[in-house]
């Protein structure tokens, strides 16, 4: 049961609803929910919406990942993303939390050439259908955020042959309450560098140690991204992207 700022209204759930499978969740209500393609405010009645709303809360209230390849019934055309936008009963970072795949972007920069291939990677990532990037500064991110991304990419510059010591922070923090649980986690690797680039190895190195999967060839950039280089950061992220909706 949730509440919204200020409003008393609630819906009530029945106990065992928290006890059944989200599929048969979504099973008991199709005939209703088939008819989810018509756009919130187009043409869709009361009850349809209603019915949907339930849905999404039963879901909530059980704390899944709800991907939207699984319930086709209610993620038809923007409808769930227009439902959760106006919904007031829940909340606006529901959507993000419990529908769209994220990917995870966690970087170290100092003179800004990082930072620049970061929001390269991000823009590759927003360019993907149900899947949304989350972009961190290495001291901002931790546990929590890694557990809950779906793919991630890691980003720093070369510092003497090795990663800034940001990002190493950011894998000392997290190694040992992550273990086990985020294996064969797709993750994408960048460098920034002025002519060497030695310190992708240190972050392979790492990345091997957490038991995530490399998805792809790392991108060594040299000083700002632009031209080929900031092609493949794009592309990186498209690929994380894809690979975070359709579950790795």
């Amino acid at each position: 049961m949730m509440r919204s700022g200020g409003r008393s209204d609630t819906v009530a759930l029945p106990d065992s609803s928290r006890e059944q499978p989200a599929d048969r969740i979504v099973a008991r209500t199709r005939p209703v929910a088939s008819h989810a393609a018509t756009p919130c405010g187009r043409g869709r009645d009361a009850g349809n919406r209603e019915t949907i709303v339930l849905i999404l809360i039963l879901l909530y209230e059980r704390g899944p990942l709800v991907k939207p390849q699984d319930y086709p019934e209610i993620f038809k055309e923007g409808v769930l993303y227009d439902i959760m936008l106006s919904e007031e009963r829940i909340d606006g970072s529901f959507f993000r939390r419990h529908v769209m795949a994220q990917v995870l972007i966690v970087y170290h920069s100092m003179s800004g050439n990082t930072k620049a291939a970061a929001e390269a990677v991000a823009e590759g990532v927003e360019g993907v259908a149900g899947a949304e990037a989350m972009i961190l500064e290495a001291g901002q991110a931790g546990v929590r955020e890694l557990l809950d991304c779906a793919t991630l990419a890691v980003g720093t510059p070369d510092y003497f042959s090795y990663m800034a010591g940001g990002l190493k922070d950011f894998f000392d923090r997290t190694f040992y309450p992550t273990q086990g649980k985020v294996t064969d986690k797709p993750v994408g690797v960048f460098v920034t560098h002025g002519g060497g680039g030695k310190a992708v190895e240190s972050v392979k190195s790492l990345c091997r140690s957490f038991k995530l999967r490399l998805a792809c060839a790392p991108v060594l950039v040299k000083d700002s991204p632009s031209g080929d280089a900031r092609k493949k950061l794009v592309e990186m992220g498209e690929l994380l992207a894809k690979l975070a909706v359709e579950g790795g």
